[in-house]
């Protein structure tokens, strides 16, 4: 409202954007002065009914509400009119970005479309300004007056942006200013670059699946894939995955070693998978997602990710993920929990899962770099498209090379560093609802293992004897606390470790809360007062009540 009805700098007194059901949605604003205002209203339906009612709401002189729909006179409703009077003034019909976007293209261009009203605008007139500095200035093509400007290099990280445009209207001068903030990306190290083994393109695919387990988030896929993910009563979860449910896979695989390891597939081609093998999303001719169903029939509560090592180009690449339900993409260190970079995705299941899931980022140097893509799969149906936009808006999935996309490798010819997998309690400064009675890390081999008798764990500066077992290429370090621990209390955590040539060493520390072991020890004084008589008490204690005394007159009901 307050502009006219096109123009996208207008003020947004209202908006409701999502899937739901028939449901009202209020809000309110204030009018400084009676009269005639433009106002808009967008409407978008999707799948099977629709319906749209436009009220004001009035309140009653007895008390409570009452909605009326607007121009229903007849009943005290706001009059509107399809048009109005007069000479109409310019307004801008588009604007790149709109007005208040928040989640701008690091690379967008800034331009807007001004239509004339009743006085045509002459173009000469016409500044658009960026952060203060004139960059364009206005052309005409009938009655549009077009002004643009691309910028050398994409915007920094989520800054924002000021925008202005000035222009004269017959004798009168207009200025209107708006703002625009711009997505936040990552840029990948140039040091973590590596050399692909060209020979192997594609993805490795680790998966478990068991179905007792159909949470959704992020953490569970976690510790699905490093083993260590249990029921209700602390046991390990075993891996159901199919070893022979070879999918879109190069071949099948062998039977998870120990029984709650993950088991891996190598994929060649892209990552196009559903637990169906259908059509979903943005591309057909889904490939079977290898090792679902499960060998208890079922496709739910399953877990995966995707390493693999992309070639990017120098500058800005637009990436993007549709699934169904959960979705992580990392770079860099990228079996890291702590060298990782976050670049996209959606934690969760529900609507908003659904669908594209766009990110950006940024490479210093053209050249191959670490991915991995984390995969959570609840119950039903399940998806999972990896993919980049092009400069012209379509999409590409990654390793789809006779269409475009960016080569992706399953191998690296480069000698990989141990990571560190997982660690338990969450490595958060905050108490949260879920705690363990235990600390735990998972880490896994590099090109070389992890040298066991090189680990070090503290704990609030005192070196403990942590439980060290090795599984295949995972080592689990675990200790739990004998004494009190409230989860409440922050820690201090510190891993020492080497690989087996000694050559590598690492020393990582981390704040958490959440450990909690309230089993009380061994107590020091007890007495149960059998041998004193009844309203006595031992020696040198002294009885006090700490009840609130009666006094006469007092309510006790209330």
């Amino acid at each position: 409202g307050g502009a006219n009805p096109g123009d996208p700098t207008a003020v947004n007194v209202g908006q409701f954007e999502a899937t739901r059901g028939a449901a009202n949605t209020f809000f309110q604003f204030t009018i400084q002065k009676a009269g005639l205002y433009a106002a808009r209203l967008l409407y978008v339906q999707g799948i099977s009914n629709g319906r749209i009612e436009w009220f004001i709401v009035q309140n009653l002189s007895g008390g409570g509400t009452n909605l009326v729909l607007i121009n229903d006179l007849a009943n005290g409703g706001t009059p509107a009119y399809q048009a109005v009077t007069g000479s109409a003034w310019a307004y801008v019909r588009k604007s790149v970005p709109a007005a208040s976007v928040s989640l701008a293209p690091p690379n967008t261009p800034v331009s807007i479309e001004l239509l004339d009203g009743g006085i045509p605008i002459d173009p000469a007139t016409v500044t658009l300004s960026l952060d203060g500095t004139a960059v364009a200035t206005g052309h005409k093509t009938n009655n549009v007056t077009t002004a643009s400007y691309t910028p050398p290099a994409p915007f920094a990280s989520a800054s924002t942006h000021t925008v202005n445009l000035a222009y004269t209207e017959g004798t009168k001068p207009v200025s209107m200013t708006w703002s625009f903030q711009v997505a936040a990306y990552v840029t990948l190290p140039a040091s973590t670059k590596v050399t692909p083994d060209t020979g192997k393109p594609g993805f490795v695919w680790n998966v478990f699946a068991n179905s007792s387990d159909t949470a959704t988030t992020i953490a569970k896929a976690d510790s699905a894939l490093a083993g260590t993910l249990t029921d209700s009563g602390g046991n390990l979860l075993p891996n159901l995955a199919d070893p022979n449910a070879q999918g879109a896979a190069i071949a099948t695989t062998t039977a998870p070693v120990p029984a709650n390891a993950a088991i891996s597939f190598e994929l060649a081609n892209t990552i196009n998978l559903s637990v169906d093998g259908g059509n979903n999303g943005n591309f057909p001719a889904d490939g079977q997602m290898p090792g679902l169903p499960a060998l208890d029939i079922s496709t739910g509560g399953a877990a995966a990710e995707v390493i693999t090592y992309v070639a990017l180009p120098a500058g800005l690449t637009i990436m993007g993920v549709t699934q169904d339900d959960g979705c992580r993409v990392t770079a860099g260190a990228q079996r890291d929990l702590f060298g990782a970079l976050y670049l996209g995705g959606f934690d969760g299941a529900g609507l908003a899962a659904d669908g594209d899931h766009i990110f950006y980022v940024m490479a210093p140097e053209a050249g191959v770099y670490p991915f991995r893509v984390v995969y959570v799969q609840g119950i039903d149906e399940g998806n999972l498209e990896w993919f980049t936009v092009k400069a012209d808006g379509s999409k590409v999935l990654v390793n789809d090379r006779a269409n475009g996309g960016l080569s992706a490798y399953r191998a690296t010819l480069d000698t990989l560093p141990p990571s560190i997998r997982s660690v338990s309690p969450d490595p958060v400064e905050r108490q949260a609802n879920t705690t363990t009675s235990s600390l735990v890390i998972v880490l896994g081999n590099g090109t070389h293992p992890v040298d066991t008798n090189s680990i070090v764990l503290k704990l609030d500066d005192q070196v403990l004897a942590p439980t060290i077992t090795r599984t295949n290429t995972l080592v689990t370090v675990s200790y739990t606390p004998a004494d009190l621990q409230a989860p409440s209390d922050g820690h201090t955590a510190e891993l020492t470790f080497k690989d087996s040539t000694g050559a590598y060493t690492r020393t990582q520390a981390w704040r958490f809360y959440n450990l909690k072991n309230i089993v009380l020890g061994t107590p020091v004084i007890t007495e149960n007062f059998d041998s004193y008589a009844e309203d006595t008490v031992p020696t040198d204690w002294v009885a006090q009540n700490f009840t609130t005394p009666s006094v006469a007159g007092d309510d006790i009901s209330n």
